[in-house]
């Protein structure tokens, strides 16, 4: 008997946890002793329990890394966090000035991602739509139309349909599909667009037939006719004019829109 007891204590002393090594595991699922590492590995590492913990101002810290891959993951982690990244928005709207692209492409996407209505955040995408990167204005654009419903909607607005005619096929699409978003909830802001109804870039004046059709979808539903009665009426007519275009592909969005129920 005893020596089976001894047995018990032997085997149950394997699995026994001691406060050193419960203080380890509280230290490591922290991240403060992995991001003290100097391997950026590590600190990526420490970046995701961060983003796990939802502790924004370490992310806001790791913001400022040495590394780009750690300020990129750092964005990364911020755009799940919503609401709860708000007292650090400034830090991740500055980092759309980063020297690295991917960490700047990343900042704009995670901006959009918080759906943080702030000044600065959106302030900071206007200032960056015009951003070199093919990647960076993609992503700024999206968070453009994911921050709409505040006083900047015109400015965001008229954003947008500039890059209705960006060479990039993907800013292109993304600045069409934000667009749509601005004026689903905006439609007042519809005449903002007719002015790349003549714009000499053929595949600007597609795309603004594009969002108009879904203008006119909105409008043909409002329960305030008096109120968007002539805003129908003058969203119809530019794009009946679209509709004669010089370019065909224009003329085919035109007519498409027109028909939109």
């Amino acid at each position: 008997m005893p020596s089976r007891f001894v047995s018990f204590v032997l085997f149950s002393s394997l699995f026994a946890i001691s406060p050193a090594t419960t203080a380890q595991c509280s230290d490591a699922t922290s991240g403060a002793s992995t991001y003290a590492s100097h391997d950026w590995q590590q600190r990526v590492l420490a970046v995701r329990i961060f983003g796990a913990r939802a502790d924004a101002h370490a992310l806001a810290r790791a913001l400022h890394d040495r590394h780009p891959l750690v300020r990129r993951a750092a964005c990364e982690e911020l755009g799940p966090l919503g609401a709860d990244a708000a007292p650090v928005i400034q830090d991740l709207a500055d980092s759309l000035a980063d020297s690295d692209r991917e960490v700047r492409a990343a900042a704009a996407l995670a901006l959009g991602w918080t759906r943080v209505r702030a000044d600065v955040a959106i302030r900071a995408l206007l200032g960056a739509v015009d951003a070199r990167s093919d990647r960076v204005r993609t992503h700024v654009v999206t968070s453009l139309g994911e921050l709409r419903g505040t006083t900047h909607d015109e400015a965001i607005a008229r954003a947008l349909t500039v890059r209705l005619g960006d060479k990039s096929p993907f800013v292109r699409e993304a600045a069409t599909r934000a667009l749509s978003w601005v004026l689903r909830d905006a439609p007042q802001l519809a005449p903002v667009t007719f002015e790349a109804l003549h714009a000499a870039d053929w595949r600007a004046r597609e795309r603004a037939c594009r969002a108009l059709g879904a203008v006119l979808r909105i409008l043909e539903h409002s329960d305030e006719s008096n109120v968007d009665g002539g805003l129908e009426r003058s969203v119809r007519a530019e794009l009946c004019r679209a509709s004669r275009d010089s370019y065909v592909r224009v003329r085919d969005a035109a007519a498409i829109a027109l028909a939109s129920r």
